[in-house]
């Protein structure tokens, strides 16, 4: 009976204690982080010059991107000790680039424009180890909406590039699969 008794205000106690809210995990609004930006900042440019495949489902066409992605990240020391374990980053990321469409199988070079991208963006992450950013941006003269997205690493204050590729909207996508 002693040990029936025992279980169940320990069952109890583990209980109570696994219902309430964890205040380590819920982020706090922005305006609760007293925030001070150092002159920690590093600044870099990739350069963009890659071939993408084509996500519609036409052989021997592909596309070039040709341009920069300047970033600047900036640390942010933060007052407040529940990110203490963890880097406080304000990232800046500024694209430039345009797209050329191509075939391999053309006997002549021809390389047609097919849009550009320019955007800025800002970004403010929590960063233990290497934090993954992906990022969507809008190719300006198309009108299928084809996105291009950039899949980002962060780790030790560096920015690497990950992965590319060229997106189309569901849509699309869509009625292109009902088509084949």
């Amino acid at each position: 009976m002693k040990k029936s008794i025992f279980i169940l205000v320990v069952s109890m106690f583990v209980f109570v204690l696994g219902c309430q809210e964890n205040t380590i995990i819920n982020p706090l609004p922005v305006e609760a982080i007293n925030k001070k930006i150092t002159n920690n900042n590093v600044t870099s440019v990739i350069i963009l010059q890659r071939v993408l495949n084509n996500p519609y489902p036409v052989f021997n066409t592909y596309y070039q991107i040709s341009g920069q992605l300047q970033y600047e990240i900036t640390t942010v020391n933060s007052e407040n000790t529940q990110f203490q374990a963890q880097q406080h980053l304000l990232v800046h990321l500024c694209i430039t680039a345009d797209l050329t469409e191509f075939c391999t199988v053309a006997n002549y070079s021809s390389e047609i424009f097919a849009g550009s991208i320019v955007c800025e963006s800002d970004d403010e992450i929590f960063v233990s180890g290497t934090y993954l950013l992906e990022k969507s941006y809008t190719i300006e003269g198309r009108d299928d909406e084809m996105k291009l997205v950039c899949l980002y690493s962060i780790a030790d204050r560096q920015l690497t590039l990950d992965a590319v590729w060229l997106e189309l909207p569901a849509a699309t996508q869509n009625s292109i699969n009902q088509n084949f």
